[in-house]
């Protein structure tokens, strides 16, 4: 009898190995679909980019309830294979509506948000994407609870899970990175769905195995019609860099004379490219932004006469060509997208990349400034611009640190005597004005002047060691299209300036804006729905395993948002950061399958000590390192942690009653982690290490809980 048992409950090798591929690949499926939804329904869906993590918690909730769910594997093949398109096709119908513009969406005066709608029909909108990413992650969820009932081991599941999960990682960033379209991802997730179901097809049994397998391309064939579709109609063209989603259209004047390409940026105006031989064209003096193109391209290079000028952020090239119009010797031109800057051979009138006195770098804006020596007479802050600062990391809140007091005072560094620092602005609010010109007065002190272009939102900041009011009054007494804004009196603005632990430029003071409370209330309030349809009773929660997810999750998404300061919010270093997570996620897990660890308070001390460490080291330091040496320590310091709290929950896991349960409280505690993460804009980036630490002393005083029951 002893023997029959452990023929069961010990499968030979080459029985545990079907689990195992399995597993891998569907393991595979759901982090690569997980990715692609994130960045596709961030994009398309311009205002659940404005919310960070939305997407993530809606597809760890969705996860969750699978694990939990106890529907069979064919069930789960047949609803993911019906569900998996479902957010495609709302996106093909949102995009076709009033739901893609740009407007207002502001309930208070706390922050700047954009939407095409009102409040209230904002809000169902975002309601409704989170329901559609969370549906069929459920179905994903429950075909991975079935691979994981196959083992008798826990950990060697979930090992298989994380190598899995690392490999979809990997795919999605090599594929962002090649600047594939949304189609290609689907695709991909077709391919992994079809072998997924081709390898358990006997399971399945009959001929379903062949309908689910075609069902896979749904998602993949919608998009790719969608795409020739725009083709066909004239749309214009689409490119999917490893940053943005950017579209190109021909503008012309109202009178019909073409004047270079708009250019968008995950569906929100950019830029435009703009031909500086009509600077004194009278067709633009008809046009409704004279004074900004004053202000932007020509004063700056009246006012400081420079020899040599930096542009941070030269997208397309405007700032650029401006430079070269007005004589500069030498100019050089920082982006962090060299798709962007290819662009602008072929869609600038100008070509201003092509001039030799032009040298471009492709980098991120604060790495470079703190890793080059150069000085400069003139640096501008250029097409950074303000409206598409929001989602570039599509449904990842963007941490913008090139304007923040310490991004100010390292550009200051890189003048030459007597240099001109001109940081121009898009400013909706009066606030955003205020914002910055206390951030001016923290750098410059008295030492600079704030210029507007008459009639216009656009603003200049203008910092000039030395130069005397008299001669900041140049600007106006040559330009009548610009105005001197009188500056704000220190401690009158009710705003806070923005700093690398606190980067928001577009949020007033540190608070949680009341869009976000309303946000936040609803969520918890739909999350609690299916919480409650899997677990009947609330206690039956793995507490210690729900708030290590909770903690887990506030590293991860504190060291995505850390991470920016480096390198600039893009998917490969998002990536970085993701792989290196698993990474350590699956040595801890191979470490206590290795050693048989069992002590584990050793090891939560390890965690605190390297909390802790995350917590005070100065990240600012490792952007005078070469970018991939900066990326690679930098994603190792701050996810280092999850080594030792890896270690700490494989300890436990292995003996869990019921793994799959302890699998799902820890994504519900994901969930809340997630939601805890927005309380950074109260708190500052850095205390969410504390705040992680906090809840992993909650996982521990559960777990010995747990072991005195």
């Amino acid at each position: 009898m002893t023997n029959n048992n452990t023929a069961i409950n010990q499968p030979s090798n080459a029985t545990a190995n079907l689990p195992a591929g399995r597993l891998f690949l569907v393991s595979t499926l759901v982090l690569f679909y997980e990715l692609s939804l994130i960045r596709y329904l961030g994009t398309e869906i311009p205002i659940v980019g404005f919310f960070k993590n939305l997407i993530l918690i809606a597809t760890f909730l969705g996860f969750g309830v699978g694990l939990q769910a106890k529907l069979s594997k064919t069930r789960g093949f047949q609803l993911f294979g019906y569900t998996a398109f479902i957010p495609v096709v709302i996106v093909m119908i949102l995009s076709r509506t009033f739901l893609s513009g740009v407007a207002y969406l502001d309930i208070t005066d706390e922050a700047v948000l954009l939407g095409s709608y009102s409040q209230i029909t904002g809000m169902i909108v975002l309601l409704i994407t989170f329901v559609i990413a969370m549906i069929p992650l459920i179905y994903l969820g429950a075909i991975v609870a079935n691979y994981f009932d196959a083992f008798s081991k826990p950990l060697h599941a979930y090992g298989w899970n994380i190598l899995g999960s690392l490999a979809g990682t990997l795919g999605f960033t090599l594929f962002s990175s090649l600047s594939s379209p949304p189609s290609v991802w689907f695709l991909v997730c077709g391919l992994l769905f079809m072998g997924t179901v081709i390898a358990d097809r006997e399971a399945i049994g009959g001929k379903k195995w062949r309908l689910f397998a075609t069902l896979g391309y749904l998602p993949a064939i919608l998009t790719l019609s969608f795409t020739l579709a725009r083709m066909m109609l004239g749309y214009p063209d689409i490119i999917w860099t490893p940053y943005y989603k950017v579209e190109l259209y021909p503008m012309t004047y109202t009178t019909g004379e073409a004047t270079g390409h708009g250019l968008t940026v995950n569906n929100t105006w950019f830029q435009r490219s703009f031909d500086t031989t009509y600077l004194d064209h009278p067709e633009e003096l008809d046009e409704e932004a004279p004074s900004a193109r004053t202000l932007r391209f020509i004063a700056p290079f009246v006012f400081a006469q420079p020899k040599s000028v930096l542009v941070l952020g030269s997208g397309l090239g405007n700032d650029t060509a401006s430079a070269i119009y007005h004589g500069v010797e030498r100019i050089h031109a920082i982006d962090i997208d060299p798709v962007i800057v290819e662009l602008s051979d072929e869609y600038h009138p100008n070509q201003p990349y092509r001039d030799e006195s032009v040298t471009v770098t492709i980098d991120d804006a604060r790495h470079y400034l703190s890793a080059s020596p150069e000085k400069y007479d003139l640096i501008l802050f250029g097409v950074l611009e303000a409206r598409s600062l929001f989602s570039q990391f599509s449904n990842l809140r963007l941490d913008n640190y090139v304007y923040t007091r310490e991004a100010i005072e390292a550009a200051k560094e890189h003048l030459s005597p007597g240099g001109v620092l001109w940081l121009n602005m898009w400013v909706p609010k009066p606030w955003v004005k205020d914002k910055f010109d206390l951030l001016m007065q923290e750098v410059y002190g008295e030492s600079f002047v704030v210029l507007q272009g008459a009639g216009s939102s656009h603003y200049s900041f203008v910092g000039c060691d030395g130069c005397s009011a008299e001669r900041f009054a140049e600007i106006v007494q040559t330009f009548e299209q610009i105005s001197v804004v009188p500056s704000v009196e220190e401690g009158a603005a009710a705003a806070s300036t923005p700093t690398d632990d606190w980067p928001h430029i577009f949020f007033r003071t540190r608070s949680l804006p009341t869009t976000y409370l309303v946000l936040l209330g609803g969520l918890v309030l739909l999350s609690i729905i299916p919480i409650r349809s899997t677990f009947k009773r609330p206690f039956k929660l793995d507490w210690g395993f729900f708030f290590m997810g909770a903690a887990f999750l506030l590293i991860e998404a504190g060291a995505v948002v850390r991470m920016a300061l480096l390198a600039g919010t893009t998917w490969l270093v998002n990536g970085a950061v993701f792989a290196a997570v698993l990474v350590f996620i699956f040595l801890s897990n191979w470490a206590v399958i290795r050693w048989q660890i069992k002590a584990w308070r050793p090891v939560f001390i390890l965690l605190v000590i390297t909390l802790l460490f995350a917590y005070f080291f100065p990240f600012s330091t490792l952007l005078t390192l070469p970018n991939w040496m900066a990326i690679s320590l930098g994603a190792a310091i701050l996810t280092l942690p999850v080594l030792f709290s890896g270690i700490i929950f494989s300890v436990f896991f292995r003996d869990a009653e019921v793994p799959s349960r302890a699998l799902a409280s820890n994504l519900f505690g994901a969930i809340l982690g997630g939601f805890t993460e927005y309380f950074s804009m109260l708190t500052g980036n850095r205390a969410m290490s504390l705040v992680a630490l906090a809840i992993y002393f909650l996982a521990l005083l559960s777990f010995q809980k747990s072991q005195k029951k």
